[in-house]
Parts: C-alpha cells; sequence; structure tokens
C-alpha cells in the first residue's frame, strides 16, 4: 500500500498507524480538579456514560437504555460547558424533556447529587470568576474578565467552568505530542503525524510496535504536573486511519 502525503496511509509492510485517544480526557480532568472519589469511581469502574445515566433517570446500571445514554451525555457535556437547564431544554434535551425547564434542572441536580466534590469546585470557579476576575490553572495559564456587569454575568460564569477543564485539557495533549515528536524519532519508533481533538496520531514501524505503544502510552499518560489523576488512553492501529481497529495486548 502506497503512502499518501497526508500520512494518513502507511506502507502496510513497513510501518502501522496508531491513533491514540485520551479517555474522557475532561471528565479526568474534572477529578483532577476536585478529587471526587465518585467521579473517580464512575470513571474507573463503570462505563461513565451508563453509569451517570442510571443516576440522573433513577435506572438500575443493568436496565439503562442507549436512549438514556445518549441523553445522560448532554448533560454531562452540558454542564461542563456551562450550560444552564433552560439553554439545554430548548435545545440538545428538548426530545426529552419536551422543552421543560424544570424537567432538565432535575436531571442536572440529579447529576451534582452523584458528584459533589465536582459541583464544589465548579460553583468556586464561578465565584472567583465573578468576585476575582480572574482563574489560573495547574499549569500557569490564566482567563481574566476585567469587565463584569448584569448583562455579562451568566455568560462569564459559562466561561469559568470551561476554561479550567478544556485549557488544561488542551496542555495535556499538546505536552505529550511535544514530548513524543522528539522522543519517538530518538529512539526510531516512528513519529506524531497530527492530532485530532483529544488524540495523537502516529506512523511507527510495524515490527517495534509493541515498543512503540509502551512509550506512546507512558508519555501520554504522564500529565506535566502532580495529580493523582488515572489518566488512560485508548489505542487503535491499522495500515490506514480509515481502517484501524482496538489494539489487543499480547497475552
Amino acid at each position: 500500500m502506497k503512502r499518501k502525503k497526508c500520512g494518513c496511509i502507511s506502507d502496510a509492510d513497513t510501518h502501522m498507524i496508531l491513533d491514540v485517544d485520551y479517555s474522557n480526557l475532561e471528565l479526568f480532568v474534572a477529578h483532577h480538579y476536585s478529587n471526587d472519589d465518585n467521579l473517580l469511581k464512575a470513571l474507573t469502574e463503570f462505563n461513565f456514560h451508563t453509569y451517570t445515566a442510571s443516576q440522573i433517570f433513577e435506572t438500575p446500571y443493568d436496565e439503562v437504555t442507549g436512549f438514556q445514554r445518549f441523553n445522560s451525555k448532554f448533560v454531562t457535556f452540558g454542564i461542563a460547558y456551562g450550560r444552564q437547564a433552560w439553554s439545554l431544554s430548548q435545545g440538545e434535551l428538548k426530545e426529552l424533556t419536551g422543552g421543560s425547564e424544570q424537567r432538565t434542572q432535575m436531571y442536572i441536580d440529579r447529576f451534582w447529587e452523584g458528584y459533589p466534590g465536582y459541583k464544589e469546585v465548579y460553583d468556586r470557579w464561578q465565584y472567583d470568576a465573578i468576585h476575582k476576575g480572574e482563574l489560573t490553572t495547574p499549569l500557569g495559564r490564566k482567563r481574566r474578565w476585567r469587565i463584569i456587569t448584569p448583562q455579562t454575568i451568566n455568560h462569564i460564569k459559562n466561561q469559568a467552568v470551561n476554561f479550567p477543564i478544556q485549557s488544561l485539557a488542551s496542555d495535556i495533549c499538546l505536552s505529550a505530542l511535544i514530548r513524543l515528536a522528539r522522543i519517538l524519532p530518538e529512539k526510531g519508533l516512528g513519529h506524531v503525524l497530527f492530532t485530532v481533538h483529544d488524540s495523537l496520531v502516529f506512523e511507527v514501524p510495524a515490527d517495534r510496535m509493541e515498543e512503540a505503544i509502551a512509550v506512546i502510552t507512558y508519555e501520554m499518560e504522564r500529565p506535566p504536573f502532580d495529580t493523582n489523576t488515572p489518566f488512560k488512553v485508548d489505542i487503535d492501529w491499522g495500515p490506514s486511519l480509515g481502517d484501524v481497529q482496538k489494539w489487543q495486548p499480547a497475552a
């Protein structure tokens, strides 16, 4: 198979594509900030979105439907982006709630009941943004708000809960990319091709794939700051980015 200039197809006899994706990166970042034990339990011991759907729809874990799981994601990520009940009820959750802001708020409240540590830091971000005018991430990035009025408070609150998570998640990916762009060629283990959201794509020698995977996993799961959060990656591999399958380590 010929290699295209885009680098997304490799010579299958000598090189393979690895697509390495951070697992629930924003949610693990939320755990780093909050140290919420239940959040970590949901992320590491269960399927997070099924667990959360069980919680907000008050349904046994094994009986959660695909529809419930699908809609629970809107609650989870809506919260992470600072969305309010009215916005979700008129948007992503309109089919589920019939446009009811009260019903949407009920689902949001049930989410927070399950993750009180996350709620505490979420509220603190909003408070600090309004009363101190800035937030700082563990890597020193700052977001400042110098003009705060009654008309802008809700918008600032949305930014305040989105900035700490998205900024740190982005820096985790960027740090790993920079390190691996140097380490892999030095070790003869291939190179970084590009990044897509919170995944990194590599071209690695087929006969050294396991060694490359070990190095990539170690570097990507090692964030550039002290943390008790166990960041994890999922790995797909194949001759092209459009023809990858989940990596199964040798027994």
